[in-house]
């Protein structure tokens, strides 16, 4: 099975995922002292899904995604299960998707999906 996100098939070479904290920060002066108040809301995870591609620039999964979803309040499935030792399916929200051009390699590119769960 191949793995997916929005539809395009990825080429995963390396799958870093965690959580992280969701708050919000408050500033706040109390009896002549600054305080800086913290209130954690929640928890999110997070992927980096770096990737290999082999196709024409109008082919590229990295410029469908980043043309369709970086940066937009849009959900979309992402579906591993082939090369990594992790399987996942489920629900995420694509925040950047940098990607690396090799120097003397026709249509070949590196990129990287980073995104959370949602």
């Amino acid at each position: 099975m191949a793995d997916t996100i929005a539809g395009q098939t990825i080429h995963i070479r390396s799958l870093n995922d965690g959580f992280g904290n969701a708050y919000y920060e408050k500033d706040k002066w109390i009896a002549q002292h600054y305080l800086k108040k913290v209130r954690i809301v929640g928890g999110v995870k997070k992927f980096m899904i770096s990737c290999l591609e082999r196709s024409t620039w109008a082919n590229s999964a990295a410029k469908y995604l980043e043309d369709n979803y970086k940066g937009k309040d849009v959900t979309v499935t992402l579906s591993m299960s082939s090369g990594t030792s992790r399987s996942y399916t489920g629900n995420v929200k694509i925040l950047n998707v940098p990607i690396l051009y090799e120097g003397g390699a026709s249509n070949w590119r590196r990129f990287t999906i980073e995104c959370i769960e949602q």
